[in-house]
Protein backbone atom coordinates (compact mmCIF):
# COMPACT_ATOMS: atom_id res chain seq x y z
CA UNK A 1 0.00 0.00 0.00
CA UNK A 2 1.19 3.46 -0.93
CA UNK A 3 2.47 5.50 2.14
CA UNK A 4 2.36 9.29 1.80
CA UNK A 5 5.31 10.14 3.90
CA UNK A 6 4.59 12.48 6.93
CA UNK A 7 7.61 12.37 9.63
CA UNK A 8 9.75 15.25 10.91
CA UNK A 9 12.63 15.85 8.25
CA UNK A 10 15.92 18.17 9.22
CA UNK A 11 16.83 20.44 6.49
CA UNK A 12 19.77 22.43 5.73
CA UNK A 13 19.75 24.95 7.48
CA UNK A 14 22.98 26.76 8.83
CA UNK A 15 24.84 24.23 6.94
CA UNK A 16 27.47 24.36 4.50
CA UNK A 17 25.47 23.13 1.22
CA UNK A 18 27.64 21.16 -1.29
CA UNK A 19 26.55 22.01 -4.69
CA UNK A 20 27.83 18.48 -6.66
CA UNK A 21 25.98 16.40 -3.65
CA UNK A 22 22.94 18.61 -3.90
CA UNK A 23 22.77 18.12 -7.65
CA UNK A 24 23.35 14.39 -7.03
CA UNK A 25 20.66 13.62 -5.05
CA UNK A 26 18.21 16.16 -6.51
CA UNK A 27 18.78 14.13 -10.18
CA UNK A 28 16.08 12.05 -8.24
CA UNK A 29 13.25 14.43 -7.62
CA UNK A 30 13.87 13.41 -3.68
CA UNK A 31 12.59 17.18 -2.76
CA UNK A 32 8.80 17.11 -2.91
CA UNK A 33 9.75 13.97 -0.55
CA UNK A 34 11.22 16.41 1.70
CA UNK A 35 8.51 18.89 1.59
CA UNK A 36 6.19 16.02 2.50
CA UNK A 37 8.60 15.29 5.17
CA UNK A 38 8.68 11.62 4.37
CA UNK A 39 11.53 9.32 5.87
CA UNK A 40 14.21 8.98 4.11
CA UNK A 41 15.69 4.98 3.66
CA UNK A 42 19.37 4.79 2.62
CA UNK A 43 21.62 1.41 2.32
CA UNK A 44 25.54 0.84 2.06
CA UNK A 45 26.38 4.46 3.09
CA UNK A 46 24.86 5.88 0.25
CA UNK A 47 24.49 9.35 0.74
CA UNK A 48 20.93 9.55 -1.56
CA UNK A 49 18.09 7.58 -0.05
CA UNK A 50 17.09 4.47 -2.27
CA UNK A 51 13.13 5.46 -1.44
CA UNK A 52 11.33 7.23 1.28
CA UNK A 53 8.71 5.62 3.50
CA UNK A 54 5.61 7.67 3.65
CA UNK A 55 2.64 7.71 6.60
CA UNK A 56 -0.30 5.74 5.22
CA UNK A 57 -3.15 9.54 5.14
CA UNK A 58 -5.39 8.55 2.19
CA UNK A 59 -7.93 6.70 4.35
CA UNK A 60 -8.02 9.83 6.52
CA UNK A 61 -11.42 11.91 6.46
CA UNK A 62 -11.11 13.68 9.68
CA UNK A 63 -7.21 15.71 9.35
CA UNK A 64 -5.15 16.91 7.03
CA UNK A 65 -1.08 16.72 7.27
CA UNK A 66 0.94 19.32 6.95
CA UNK A 67 5.28 18.48 7.12
CA UNK A 68 4.99 15.81 9.16
CA UNK A 69 1.95 17.54 11.73
CA UNK A 70 -1.97 16.46 11.32
CA UNK A 71 -4.69 18.92 11.51
CA UNK A 72 -8.26 18.51 12.33
CA UNK A 73 -10.94 19.40 9.99
CA UNK A 74 -10.83 23.10 10.12
CA UNK A 75 -7.88 23.41 12.11
CA UNK A 76 -5.80 26.67 10.67
CA UNK A 77 -1.84 26.59 9.94
CA UNK A 78 -0.16 29.59 11.44
CA UNK A 79 0.48 31.96 8.47
CA UNK A 80 4.46 31.64 9.18
CA UNK A 81 4.25 28.45 8.38
CA UNK A 82 2.85 29.10 4.94
CA UNK A 83 3.66 32.31 3.66
CA UNK A 84 7.17 31.82 1.68
CA UNK A 85 4.95 29.42 -0.42
CA UNK A 86 2.53 32.35 -0.63
CA UNK A 87 -0.63 30.68 0.77
CA UNK A 88 -2.55 32.38 3.84
CA UNK A 89 -5.44 31.68 6.04
CA UNK A 90 -5.00 27.58 5.27
CA UNK A 91 -7.93 25.73 6.84
CA UNK A 92 -8.65 21.77 6.78
CA UNK A 93 -11.41 20.93 5.09
CA UNK A 94 -13.01 17.66 3.53
CA UNK A 95 -14.80 18.81 0.42
CA UNK A 96 -14.43 15.71 -2.03
CA UNK A 97 -13.74 13.13 0.78
CA UNK A 98 -10.07 14.00 0.29
CA UNK A 99 -8.71 16.23 3.31
CA UNK A 100 -7.06 19.06 2.09
CA UNK A 101 -6.32 22.77 3.26
CA UNK A 102 -7.92 25.75 1.32
CA UNK A 103 -5.57 28.80 1.57
CA UNK A 104 -6.03 32.07 0.10
CA UNK A 105 -3.22 32.80 -2.52
CA UNK A 106 -1.29 35.72 -1.59
CA UNK A 107 -0.25 38.19 -5.08
CA UNK A 108 2.51 39.76 -5.55
CA UNK A 109 3.20 42.21 -8.21
CA UNK A 110 6.74 43.17 -8.16
CA UNK A 111 7.60 46.86 -8.28
CA UNK A 112 4.35 47.70 -7.25
CA UNK A 113 4.26 46.03 -3.77
CA UNK A 114 5.95 49.60 -2.60
CA UNK A 115 5.52 53.04 -4.35
CA UNK A 116 9.55 52.57 -5.46
CA UNK A 117 11.31 55.68 -6.08
CA UNK A 118 13.70 56.50 -9.02
CA UNK A 119 16.76 53.36 -8.56
CA UNK A 120 14.91 51.58 -5.85
CA UNK A 121 14.14 48.26 -6.11
CA UNK A 122 12.05 45.46 -4.30
CA UNK A 123 13.63 43.80 -0.95
CA UNK A 124 13.15 40.29 -0.34
CA UNK A 125 13.76 38.03 2.44
CA UNK A 126 13.96 34.05 2.61
CA UNK A 127 11.06 33.35 3.96
CA UNK A 128 8.44 36.12 2.84
CA UNK A 129 6.83 35.93 -0.44
CA UNK A 130 5.80 39.13 -1.43
CA UNK A 131 8.73 42.28 -1.36
CA UNK A 132 8.88 43.65 2.36
CA UNK A 133 10.35 46.40 1.85
CA UNK A 134 12.37 48.79 -0.57
CA UNK A 135 16.48 48.83 -1.49
CA UNK A 136 17.95 52.14 -2.32
CA UNK A 137 21.50 52.37 -3.42
CA UNK A 138 23.50 55.49 -2.29
CA UNK A 139 26.78 56.57 -1.61
CA UNK A 140 25.75 56.73 1.91
CA UNK A 141 24.49 53.08 2.10
CA UNK A 142 27.11 50.78 0.30
CA UNK A 143 25.08 47.55 -0.99
CA UNK A 144 26.19 43.52 -0.77
CA UNK A 145 26.86 42.30 -4.27
CA UNK A 146 26.50 38.22 -4.79
CA UNK A 147 28.17 37.24 -7.62
CA UNK A 148 26.57 33.90 -8.59
CA UNK A 149 26.93 31.62 -11.97
CA UNK A 150 28.11 34.92 -13.90
CA UNK A 151 25.42 37.23 -12.44
CA UNK A 152 25.40 39.94 -10.16
CA UNK A 153 22.52 40.38 -7.61
CA UNK A 154 21.86 43.11 -5.79
CA UNK A 155 21.46 43.29 -1.57
CA UNK A 156 17.75 42.08 -1.25
CA UNK A 157 17.00 40.80 -4.45
CA UNK A 158 16.38 36.70 -4.81
CA UNK A 159 18.23 34.06 -6.90
CA UNK A 160 18.38 30.86 -7.50
CA UNK A 161 21.39 29.00 -8.12
CA UNK A 162 22.06 26.58 -11.42
CA UNK A 163 21.76 22.81 -10.77
CA UNK A 164 20.33 23.49 -7.50
CA UNK A 165 17.13 23.36 -5.43
CA UNK A 166 18.32 26.29 -3.27
CA UNK A 167 16.22 29.52 -3.11
CA UNK A 168 18.62 32.55 -2.05
CA UNK A 169 19.00 36.59 -1.39
CA UNK A 170 21.89 38.38 -1.55
CA UNK A 171 23.08 39.74 1.87
CA UNK A 172 25.61 41.43 3.23
CA UNK A 173 28.56 39.60 4.50
CA UNK A 174 27.55 36.57 1.39
CA UNK A 175 30.82 34.61 1.36
CA UNK A 176 29.78 32.98 -2.49
CA UNK A 177 28.86 29.71 -0.36
CA UNK A 178 25.02 28.95 -0.27
CA UNK A 179 24.34 28.18 3.13
CA UNK A 180 21.82 30.18 6.13
CA UNK A 181 21.22 32.85 6.75
CA UNK A 182 21.32 33.50 2.45
CA UNK A 183 20.05 30.34 1.15
CA UNK A 184 17.78 27.49 2.04
CA UNK A 185 15.92 24.24 0.39
CA UNK A 186 13.17 25.14 -1.90
CA UNK A 187 9.23 23.90 -0.86
CA UNK A 188 6.92 22.77 -3.42
CA UNK A 189 3.54 23.19 -1.50
CA UNK A 190 2.47 19.65 -2.27
CA UNK A 191 0.26 19.79 0.61
CA UNK A 192 -1.45 22.86 -0.37
CA UNK A 193 -2.25 22.04 -3.88
CA UNK A 194 -0.73 18.13 -5.00
CA UNK A 195 -2.47 16.31 -2.08
CA UNK A 196 -5.32 15.17 -3.89
CA UNK A 197 -2.97 14.00 -6.81
CA UNK A 198 -0.60 12.12 -4.45
CA UNK A 199 -3.77 10.17 -2.42
CA UNK A 200 -4.47 9.05 -5.99
CA UNK A 201 -1.09 7.72 -5.99
CA UNK A 202 -0.30 9.94 -10.13
CA UNK A 203 3.38 10.60 -10.77
CA UNK A 204 5.17 14.12 -10.43
CA UNK A 205 5.97 15.50 -14.12
CA UNK A 206 9.44 17.36 -14.32
CA UNK A 207 10.44 19.69 -17.35
CA UNK A 208 14.65 20.18 -16.34
CA UNK A 209 16.22 16.77 -16.98
CA UNK A 210 19.04 17.35 -14.60
CA UNK A 211 18.01 18.74 -11.41
CA UNK A 212 14.26 18.20 -10.48
CA UNK A 213 13.15 20.20 -7.93
CA UNK A 214 9.15 20.70 -7.86
CA UNK A 215 6.97 19.07 -10.25
CA UNK A 216 5.22 21.73 -13.02
CA UNK A 217 2.22 19.17 -12.77
CA UNK A 218 1.18 15.42 -12.57
CA UNK A 219 1.04 12.40 -14.57
CA UNK A 220 -1.88 10.45 -13.09
CA UNK A 221 -3.43 6.98 -14.39
CA UNK A 222 -6.36 7.09 -16.94
CA UNK A 223 -8.83 4.88 -18.20
CA UNK A 224 -6.19 3.94 -21.25
CA UNK A 225 -3.85 1.26 -20.10
CA UNK A 226 -0.08 2.57 -19.82
CA UNK A 227 2.39 -0.24 -21.56
CA UNK A 228 4.69 -0.90 -18.69
CA UNK A 229 8.37 -2.56 -19.83
CA UNK A 230 11.96 -2.08 -18.37
CA UNK A 231 13.38 0.87 -19.16
CA UNK A 232 16.30 1.12 -17.41
CA UNK A 233 18.82 -2.17 -16.93
CA UNK A 234 20.96 -0.30 -15.10
CA UNK A 235 19.83 -1.57 -11.78
CA UNK A 236 19.60 -4.60 -9.77
CA UNK A 237 16.79 -7.06 -11.34
CA UNK A 238 16.24 -8.61 -7.92
CA UNK A 239 15.75 -5.39 -5.70
CA UNK A 240 12.42 -5.31 -3.83
CA UNK A 241 12.02 -1.80 -4.53
CA UNK A 242 8.36 -0.64 -6.33
CA UNK A 243 6.22 2.54 -7.01
CA UNK A 244 2.96 2.65 -7.39
CA UNK A 245 1.17 4.33 -10.16
CA UNK A 246 -2.54 4.34 -9.47
CA UNK A 247 -3.27 0.54 -8.46
CA UNK A 248 0.33 -0.46 -10.03
CA UNK A 249 3.31 -1.92 -8.77
CA UNK A 250 6.01 -0.93 -11.00
CA UNK A 251 9.31 -2.29 -10.03
CA UNK A 252 12.46 0.03 -9.75
CA UNK A 253 13.70 0.64 -13.19
CA UNK A 254 10.34 0.13 -14.90
CA UNK A 255 8.04 2.63 -16.65
CA UNK A 256 6.06 3.69 -19.45
CA UNK A 257 5.68 6.74 -22.11
CA UNK A 258 2.96 8.41 -22.72
CA UNK A 259 2.03 11.94 -24.45
CA UNK A 260 0.54 14.47 -21.88
CA UNK A 261 -1.76 17.32 -23.12
CA UNK A 262 -0.99 19.72 -20.32
CA UNK A 263 1.16 21.21 -23.15
CA UNK A 264 0.61 23.27 -26.13
CA UNK A 265 1.01 21.02 -28.28
CA UNK A 266 1.36 17.89 -26.33
CA UNK A 267 4.71 16.69 -25.41
CA UNK A 268 6.23 13.21 -24.97
CA UNK A 269 7.04 12.63 -21.47
CA UNK A 270 8.28 9.25 -19.84
CA UNK A 271 7.79 8.08 -16.19
CA UNK A 272 10.17 5.49 -14.17
CA UNK A 273 9.94 4.09 -10.58
CA UNK A 274 13.65 5.72 -9.68
CA UNK A 275 12.98 6.68 -5.74
CA UNK A 276 9.97 4.80 -4.80
CA UNK A 277 7.14 5.20 -3.77
CA UNK A 278 6.37 7.47 -6.74
CA UNK A 279 7.23 7.57 -10.27
CA UNK A 280 9.68 10.22 -11.68
CA UNK A 281 7.82 11.59 -15.43
CA UNK A 282 10.40 13.52 -17.24
CA UNK A 283 9.45 15.73 -20.20
CA UNK A 284 11.33 13.80 -23.21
Amino acid sequence: MFRVILSTLCLTFGVFVSVKAEKSCDSLGTLIYEDMACRPVKKDGRGCAIQYECDDVSQKIDSCFFRGKSYPLYGQLRNELTNEDCGAECTCHNYFGTPSFVCLLIYCVNGQSFDLKPGCYDKYELDKCCPVGMTCPSEDNPLAECHVDGKVYKEGEKFYPKDTCLKCVCGKGWNGRFEHPFCKRSLCSIQFDGIGQVHSNCAPLYLNKEVLCCPITWVCPTYKSDHITKINNNVDSNSDLFCVFGSKTLKLGEGFQRKVSYFLPPRDVQCECIVPPLLTCKVM
